[in-house]
């Protein structure tokens, strides 16, 4: 499979199907209101990498 990056935390191949389902759910989260759910305050790309900002807990 070809891939634009490889997950060495979790040694696999992060794909766009697996991307877009990290930008879903961090969209998603910050509609759930939990204390065991985080808060999330940003999503994005720095440097060719993408993130989730959350709270540090």
């Amino acid at each position: 499979m070809w891939c634009k990056a490889l997950d060495t935390h979790l040694d696999r191949a992060v794909d766009l199907e697996r991307k877009r389902r990290f930008v879903l759910e961090a969209k998603a989260a910050p509609a759930l209101s939990h204390p065991n759910i985080i808060t999330i305050y940003e999503i994005g790309t720095h440097d060719g990498a993408d993130f989730i900002a959350m709270e540090f807990a």
